[in-house]
C-alpha cells in the first residue's frame, strides 16, 4: 500500500495516529485522504502550526462549492478525532463540537 505523504507541523501525529488505526483493524483509508487534505490546508494556510487551533478548524468547516452537507460530515469526523488523539499524547488540541455539523442528512430512496 502506497504511504500517503505529510508535510505539515502535526504530519508526524497524523502518520502516528493513522498506523494506530490500521492497527487496531480500521483499514482507514479514504479517512486518511481526508487528514492528507487537511494536512495540505495547515500546510498551506497555517505553516507553523504544530496543534489543531480554532483556526484551523473554523476554516476546515468551510462548505466547498458544490458540497453536499454530508461531505462535511464525511470532513469533520476524521480530524475530530485526530484531535482527540492528540490531546490524549499531551498535544493541546481543539476538538470540533459533537454538534458539528449538525446531523447527518438522509437520503430518501427514489423508485
Amino acid at each position: 500500500m502506497n504511504e500517503i505523504e505529510f508535510m505539515s507541523g502535526i504530519s508526524d501525529v497524523i502518520r502516528t495516529f493513522i498506523r494506530q488505526k490500521r492497527l487496531s483493524g480500521y483499514p482507514y483509508q479514504s479517512s486518511a485522504r481526508i487528514q492528507k487534505y487537511f494536512d495540505q490546508m495547515i500546510c498551506h494556510d497555517f505553516p507553523s502550526a504544530d496543534c489543531i487551533t480554532k483556526e484551523i478548524c473554523d476554516k476546515w468547516l468551510r462548505i466547498k462549492p458544490g458540497e453536499h452537507p454530508n461531505g462535511l460530515l464525511r470532513r469533520v469526523t476524521p480530524v475530530r478525532q485526530l484531535a482527540k488523539y492528540m490531546n490524549g499524547i499531551g498535544i493541546p488540541s481543539y476538538v470540533f463540537p459533537g454538534h458539528i455539523p449538525d446531523r447527518q442528512i438522509r437520503y430518501e430512496a427514489h423508485i
